[in-house]
């Protein structure tokens, strides 16, 4: 069963695998803006994930035919599943198949969308799809730094997110985590994220997902859980 969470601040530092909000920003038009920010992200459901495969088994084939697999190609792998990864994605763009999102491939191979205000910037992850910190780059570090609806009038849609992913090559099974940073943090600390959910594989999925408030003890924003076919046969 499939579901995604969001839950409010609290002053200590959060889980790495739990966000936050703090209690105060739990409004209806917060809820309006995170629906919103979900009906925008809902067109790359299927072409992340399809992307995201192709792109890593096209590029550990390429490294395996000419027998470049030890640890000192890794640089070289990730390079490599990036590039095909914009590319795959740049003719999904031309083919229209994004929803009005524009593929941006920059130096190093670095894969990032953009949607009006709105960006998705895909990173490989630090351990089990935790975000990797920012580092010293004041760029980075900027984009990382931001607070929901603050600051902007875009508010949600206006947010800097991340797409964390991984692939199992066993399984051929693609993970895409959606993040949204508030800060900056250093190696060996819980990431600072106010915003996290796995993005689905289909638009379908992903548009039976809704922000439930739960207003108990820990108010949290979890998602409506959505029951696979899998899931339902098992009973």
């Amino acid at each position: 069963m499939a579901s995604a969470v969001l839950e409010t601040a609290t002053k200590e530092p959060p889980d790495p695998l739990e966000s936050d909000f703090t209690r105060d920003k739990i409004t209806a038009m917060l809820l309006d803006e995170l629906e919103d920010l979900r009906d925008h992200l809902t067109p790359l459901c299927g072409p992340m994930h399809l992307a995201l495969g192709f792109a890593a088994e096209t590029a550990l084939d390429h490294m395996h035919s000419f027998g470049m697999e030890g640890p000192e190609y890794a640089p070289v792998l990730m390079h490599l599943t990036r590039a095909h990864l914009g590319h795959y994605l740049a003719a999904r763009q031309r083919d229209d198949e994004l929803g009005g999102w524009v593929v941006k491939v920059g130096n190093n191979t670095a894969v990032s969308l953009q949607k009006g205000a709105l960006s998705v910037r895909v990173l490989r992850p630090v351990g089990e799809l935790r975000t990797p910190p920012p580092g010293r780059n004041p760029q980075r570090r900027a984009f990382y730094r931001q607070e929901l609806a603050d600051c902007s009038t875009m508010g949600a849609a206006g947010s800097d997110l991340i797409a964390l992913w991984n692939y199992d090559r066993k399984t051929l099974a693609t993970d895409i985590r959606i993040v949204r940073t508030v800060g900056s943090w250093q190696f060996g600390s819980p990431e600072r994220v106010d915003l996290h959910f796995f993005l689905p594989n289909s638009n379908e999925d992903m548009e039976l997902l809704e922000f439930v408030p739960d207003n108990e003890n820990a108010p949290t924003l979890p998602f409506f859980e959505v029951e696979s076919d899998e899931d339902i046969e098992q009973g």
